[in-house]
């Protein structure tokens, strides 16, 4: 039997257009070659990969109350059903991909700016002994950064191993 696995991070819409070049000039529109909707965010590509691998895992997080925020929600069934559910806008992020292959985002703040220490405890289990949690995308997270420290020092009260 396989120990559980906790992913503890951020999951968000991607739009991933182009490639691009040179940078367009402010006030311009471009057409680009590509464009892909997807499932995005440090925890949702883990998450995903791990779905690939077939491994079990517990993904905690969060999204907004919009009809993007049920859209991310769907790939992962009932998975998500324990995400906190945040009043107003999932997070987006718009990656521009240029030539070399390397990718410029802009995200927005969205449901990601209210998720915090509270929503992960809510989603986590009192006893972790043999589980191993996995933090990502803390620096898209502010609200759970600020208790990153707590975060870590509650997760190794309760048994914990913590992989970041």
């Amino acid at each position: 039997m396989r120990e559980p696995l906790y992913l503890i991070g951020n999951v968000n819409v991607d739009l991933v257009m182009g490639p691009q070049a040179p940078w367009p000039q402010p006030g311009t529109e471009v057409i680009v070659p590509e464009s892909e909707f997807r499932v995005g965010g440090a925890a949702g590509n883990t998450a995903l990969a791990l779905d690939a691998l077939g491994v079990d895992y517990r993904l905690i997080t969060s999204r907004g109350n919009d009809m993007l925020g049920r859209w991310l929600a769907e790939p992962f069934g009932a998975r998500a059903e324990a995400w906190t559910v945040a009043e107003g806008a999932t997070t987006v992020s718009v990656g521009i991909g240029h030539p070399d292959g390397d990718r410029t985002f802009f995200t927005t703040t969205g449901h990601l700016h209210a998720f915090g220490l509270k929503d992960v405890l809510a989603q986590l289990d009192e006893a972790g002994q043999g589980c191993v949690a996995l933090l990502v995308g803390p620096f898209v997270i502010p609200a759970l950064l600020a208790d990153y420290d707590e975060l870590i020092a509650i997760l190794r009260r309760r048994g914990y191993r913590i992989a970041e």
